[in-house]
């Protein structure tokens, strides 16, 4: 109906609106540590010719001790890294360590892939041996420093 008059008044006054959803939310700060290991070029042979698609391998870490390994596949290598990480942040796992360092060197391998890491009680246990048997005195000091420092500090972190 051309004459019929409009409802909220009318008049082509527009209201501004802010519906931005983004700019009400102040940027997360990424609080961890994002390391792309490797991309790989993978190559699907299909009727036409050839398909790529990348792979990337991300190490995401809080730079304290927990650290995440993620896997992620796209045909575009930004969105391989990102799912790469958001894969990291859902398999976390902490890292053993004694102030600053990793306490026991044991070598793992996984195909290609060779990894150093271990705890000391669980090679004492597997060993049958006591704590200072297999720990060097250095570490077994450090590590009675920073319970101790802990302690006075309000309990562990």
């Amino acid at each position: 109906m051309p004459g019929a008059p409009r409802r909220g008044g009318g008049g082509g006054e527009r209201r501004e609106r802010r519906d931005d959803r983004r700019g009400g939310q102040a940027e997360k700060q990424n609080v961890y540590l994002e390391r792309v290991v490797t991309i790989n070029r993978v190559a699907k042979v299909v009727k036409g010719g050839r398909r790529f698609s990348f792979t990337a391998l991300v190490v995401v870490g809080d730079g304290n001790g927990m650290v995440g390994v993620g896997y992620g596949k796209a045909k575009e290598v930004p969105a391989a890294i990102a799912k790469g990480v958001e894969e990291a942040k859902k398999h976390f796992f902490r890292v053993p360590r004694i102030a600053t360092t990793i306490p026991h060197t044991v070598q793992g391998e996984a195909a290609a892939g060779v990894v150093l890491l271990s705890r000391p009680e669980e090679i004492a246990a597997k060993r049958g041996l006591p704590i200072e048997d297999v720990a060097p005195k250095a570490m077994l000091q450090a590590r009675a420093a920073a319970t101790a420092g802990a302690a006075s500090q309000g309990g562990p972190r």
